[in-house]
């Protein structure tokens, strides 16, 4: 690739993400191009669809909130590892529409993330609630599964007490309730 298409690329991602942060999977394109200073040409030859776009803008925006639950992981006890990464990345999908739709989408076949991203979401999620399950921190009864529907009920909670004075409260009675005894 050109030097000057990979500036246009980059330029196109990153105001992407920055539109479909505000907006979510319904952002324009035409939009997205006068963010990036381009036309809308241009973000064709780099991505054949709108949804092309939506896909990689929330695979990366994904990755980089999991490059960041790796590093949790490698700096705390599991319990904490764990704790800290549920309210990250319910923080980061309320903060963030696209993630927020990645998150709490009922459908999810229409906005997925490529397998490899999915597949690391999965085995991430899944050991940090397997280390956090051995260390007597969470129920033994919760699933993988439980776990991820438990997930996009705290973003769903949380977009929709938007405005509260207290952020994060029902993310945190989330969490609590996935601790042993309660």
């Amino acid at each position: 690739m050109r030097a000057d298409a990979a500036r246009n690329r980059a330029r196109v991602l990153a105001a992407a993400g920055d539109v479909f942060a505000e907006q979510g999977p319904n952002a324009q394109l035409l939009d997205i191009a006068r963010r990036a200073g381009v036309g809308a040409g241009t973000v064709y030859r780099h991505f054949p669809t709108k949804e092309a776009l939506y896909v990689q803008v929330v695979a990366t925006r994904l990755a980089d909130l999991l490059d960041r639950a790796d590093a949790l992981a490698a700096e705390r006890e599991p319990a904490d590892a764990f704790f800290a990464f549920w309210g990250l990345a319910v923080d980061e999908a309320c903060r963030n529409a696209a993630l927020c739709e990645a998150f709490a989408s009922a459908t999810g076949e229409e906005h997925r993330v490529p397998d490899e991203v999915e597949t690391r979401y999965r085995r991430t999620l899944g050991g940090m609630l397997e280390a956090a399950r051995a260390a007597g921190a969470v129920r033994s009864d919760i699933t993988l599964a439980d776990a991820f529907a438990l997930l996009a009920a705290s973003v769903t909670a949380e977009m929709r007490r938007a405005g509260d004075d207290r952020p994060g409260r029902l993310t945190g009675m989330v969490a609590d309730a996935l601790r042993p005894g309660v």
